[in-house]
C-alpha cells in the first residue's frame, strides 16, 4: 500500500491531484492539461488526501485536522480536529466511514495517548453528520 501519497487521481479519472509543497493541493485536468489551485495553502503539512469514491468530496489530512471539501465549489464545507497526529485517511465506498491511521488527541490525563486505527462514522453515506460531541473509534 501506498504511504501518504502525493498523486491521486479522481474517480472518473478526469482529475490529477498532487501535493506541491506539502501545503497546497494543485489539480491538473487530464483533458485539457490545465492545472489550477483546489486548496488556499494550509498552515500545515498536508500529511493525507484522497476522494470520496463518487468524487462528491475530497479529504485532506493536516497534522490533527480533516478537511471535507465539496469538489463542485472548492469550498471547504466541513473539519474534524480529533487526534494529535495524523498519518493516513481512507474513505468507505458510500462515504459513511473515514479510517484514520493516527494517534489520539483526547486521551485520559493519566494515560498516554493511543496510537492506531481509528473509525470516524458520520451516521449516514457521503459524510453525513459527525458530530463535535462525538469520538472516533479505536480500532
Amino acid at each position: 500500500p501506498v504511504q501518504n501519497p502525493s498523486v491521486v487521481i479522481s474517480p472518473d479519472s478526469h482529475f490529477l491531484l498532487y501535493k506541491q509543497t506539502g501545503e497546497k493541493l494543485i489539480q491538473i485536468d487530464l483533458k485539457t492539461k490545465k492545472s489550477s489551485a483546489v486548496t488556499d495553502s494550509f498552515s500545515r503539512q498536508i500529511t493525507s488526501f484522497t476522494y470520496t469514491c463518487d468524487g462528491r468530496f475530497l479529504l485532506v489530512a493536516t497534522a490533527h485536522t480533516i478537511h471535507i471539501y465539496d469538489t463542485a465549489t472548492w469550498m471547504q464545507i466541513k473539519f474534524k480536529t480529533l487526534f494529535l497526529e495524523i498519518r493516513q485517511i481512507a474513505c468507505s465506498p458510500d462515504g459513511r466511514y473515514v479510517v484514520v491511521e493516527g494517534t489520539e488527541l483526547a486521551c485520559p490525563p493519566d494515560q498516554p495517548p493511543k496510537d492506531g486505527l481509528w473509525l470516524l462514522d458520520f451516521g449516514q453515506p457521503h459524510l453525513g453528520t459527525l458530530m463535535e460531541e462525538e469520538a472516533a473509534l479505536f480500532v
